[in-house]
């Protein structure tokens, strides 16, 4: 999945700190980054924008290598994630922190939402580069960019609503009712992009414990074509969502032997199109890189939060306009598509291009 935000800036924060020469006093920067806009304002010169991407990359660059360790210390790949039979897939969440259903979506529908991102990416692309729509509205952070990306998705679109409508009338969303309740809200709702070439991600969870001890997320990849072993399949350690495997992971000493313990029961989602993988937010997990030339592996989900936590940790992946505006019941109802076009008016969109309607002559205009 898009890289947990909340586990990107502890990354990011280390990184840095590994990066950086040890110092007593950090400068500020000075004037000499900066011009004035002529309005008050300040605004970065090309020195300030060249220096912020070479530490930008300098990051990513520590994070892959710290990928590539993993990997060497766990070793490739792992066993499919099985799909259970749907009777027992709330005890496969609640004991594993993963879960997989099998033939959500039918092929043809996975199909057409496949091709629908594929022309939407390339507007978004387009419109987010010319200025026409501010980048939080079509793409979510994403840690190691190169050739990955976080799409999200309108939810008033016919294509994808019924896709999520469908996933949450499943066993999927059988199960998420049981473990977070009806109201459980819509915390996502994109297609996370990894073509050819790109590297294999840290293992993190997405979101941290909580106080409660209540899972905060349930989040759920459904292929939209086959994902075979070279194409970058999401890597899962089972029965990592609970508190002491994440008071090991996140200390430096224990870390590693963590992940050594759990290497032997790792799991990766071989899903065929349509197949569901569902986990618990806490769960470490990690998108392996893309090493099939000319593949585009295309994973859209759907993240439900605990409506009992209002800050799971992790920023949605959801185009603002629906933040906090649908839930698992509307999904499972009738209001689902009356509520999304009504928050989609939020949605910033280019004019249409359509061509107007000549009048007819001899007629008069109505207006």
């Amino acid at each position: 999945m898009a890289y947990g935000r909340a586990a990107m800036r502890v990354l990011l924060c280390v990184a840095v700190a590994a990066w950086t020469p040890p110092t007593k006093h950090m400068r500020r920067p000075t004037a000499l980054h900066f011009t004035s806009s002529g309005r008050g304002a300040r605004r970065p010169t090309a020195l300030y924008v060249e220096v912020s991407q070479m530490l930008y990359e300098q990051r990513e660059k520590s994070i892959e290598q710290r990928g590539e360790f993993e990997e060497e210390l766990i070793g490739s790949g792992g066993t499919s994630l099985e799909a259970c039979a749907p009777s027992k897939l709330v005890s496969e969440l609640l004991s594993e922190g993963v879960g997989r259903c099998d033939n959500v979506l039918d092929p043809q529908q996975a199909d057409a939402l496949k091709t629908f991102v594929r022309d939407a990416l390339i507007k978004a692309e387009r419109d987010t580069s010319k200025g026409k729509i501010p980048q939080k509205h079509r793409f979510a952070e994403v840690l190691l960019k190169e050739n990955r990306r976080d799409f999200l998705l309108p939810l008033d679109d016919e294509k994808v609503l019924n896709a999520a409508r469908t996933i949450a009338l499943s066993p999927i969303g059988d199960a998420v009712e049981e473990i977070l309740g009806t109201d459980a809200v819509v915390h996502e709702c994109s297609c996370l992009i990894s073509d050819h070439g790109s590297p294999r991600q840290v293992l993190h969870p997405d979101t941290p414990q909580h106080e409660t001890g209540e899972t905060p997320l349930l989040t759920c990849f459904t292929a939209l074509q086959d994902v075979s072993e070279d194409m970058g399949p999401t890597l899962f350690l089972p029965k990592t969502q609970d508190k002491v495997s994440h008071l090991r992971f996140f200390n430096d000493v224990t870390k590693d032997e963590l992940l050594k313990e759990h290497s032997s029961n790792r799991k990766v989602g071989l899903l065929n199109v349509g197949d569901v993988s569902c986990f618990d937010s806490r769960t470490l997990h990690a998108g392996t890189a893309n090493r099939a030339p000319g593949t585009r592996r295309a994973m859209f989900y759907l993240s439900f939060r605990n409506p009992r936590i209002s800050d799971p940790g992790n920023p949605p992946s959801l185009r603002p306009c629906f933040t906090n505006g649908l839930t698992l019941s509307d999904l499972r109802g009738n209001s689902a598509k009356k509520k999304a076009k009504l928050l989609a008016k939020d949605d910033p969109r280019p004019a249409g291009g359509g061509k107007k309607k000549k009048k007819r002559a001899g007629f008069a205009s109505s207006r």
